[in-house]
C-alpha cells in the first residue's frame, strides 16, 4: 500500500486529524456504545425506539435501557469478569 515507512505513518497522521462532521461524531459515538454493551445493529435500532417513546431524554433513557440488559447486570455485580460471558451465565 505505502512505498516506505515514512509515507504511511504521514499518510495516517494525515487521516486521524481529519475534523469529523457531525455525522461522523454521531456514528462514532453510536459505534462505541454498541461496542460497550455487546449488542448488533438491530438490538440498538429496537433500544433506541423504546427509548424514544419514553418522556424523558432519549440518550439517557437508552444508557437506563442498555444499563439493565441481564447480561450488564450480571457483570456489573462482578459475578462475571467479561460482559460477554454474561451472556452465557445461567
Amino acid at each position: 500500500m505505502c512505498s516506505s515507512q515514512e509515507t504511511c505513518s504521514t499518510w495516517t497522521a494525515q487521516a486521524s486529524t481529519r475534523k469529523l462532521t457531525q455525522y461522523g461524531m454521531q456514528l462514532r459515538s453510536k459505534q462505541v456504545v454498541k461496542r460497550i454493551y455487546g449488542v448488533l445493529e438491530r438490538q440498538f435500532r429496537r433500544y433506541f425506539e423504546a427509548a424514544l417513546r419514553k418522556s424523558e431524554e432519549t440518550g439517557s433513557a437508552l444508557v437506563k435501557i442498555l444499563e439493565s440488559r441481564l447480561d450488564n447486570m450480571v457483570f456489573r455485580m462482578w459475578i462475571c469478569i467479561q460482559q460477554e460471558t454474561g451472556k452465557t451465565a445461567g
